[in-house]
């Protein structure tokens, strides 16, 4: 279902070729936050890594807990980074192997291409349509809660 706002609201912004030094450093996150935020996020893999998901308890007086949790963050793990590694490799042995069959038997067929490809990928994409599918429920269940 498809909601829109009932009334509209614009708000006035200068360009980006407008913006003084100090605006876009303001607005633009700098080489040292960058740095930290991927230091936070391997951080938390790697308790995840060790610990499993953990819970926090807020301090806003609210009997729920903040669930720390790596969604995004799945391909620093060792596990899936290996896993994802491997498809890869795979995946490019097979596409060489094709272009060198069809090399030495003087044709090119990209479809051919493409379907050995597919045929490790198809795998990746299934799961990653199970992966949508999931955070889809948890959407929907969340807003349920709050709505």
């Amino acid at each position: 279902m498809v909601n829109f706002a009932s009334f509209c609201k614009i708000k006035p912004t200068i360009s980006l070729t407008d913006f003084t030094q100090e605006e876009k450093r303001n607005v633009w996150l700098q080489d040292h936050e960058s740095i930290l935020i991927r230091q936070h996020c391997q951080q938390l893999v790697e308790e995840v890594e060790k610990y499993g998901e953990r819970q926090n308890s807020t301090d806003d007086g609210d009997d729920d807990k903040d669930t720390d949790t790596i969604r995004g963050l799945e391909r620093l793990m060792k596990s899936e980074t290996r896993q994802w590694g491997a498809y890869r490799i795979i995946a490019l042995e097979e596409v060489l192997w094709e272009q060198e069959e069809q090399y030495s038997q003087g044709y090119h067929d990209d479809e051919a291409i493409a379907a050995v490809y597919s045929s490790v990928t198809s795998e990746c994409q299934v799961r990653a349509e199970l992966i949508a599918v999931q955070d889809r429920k948890e959407v929907e269940t969340y807003l349920s809660d709050v709505m």
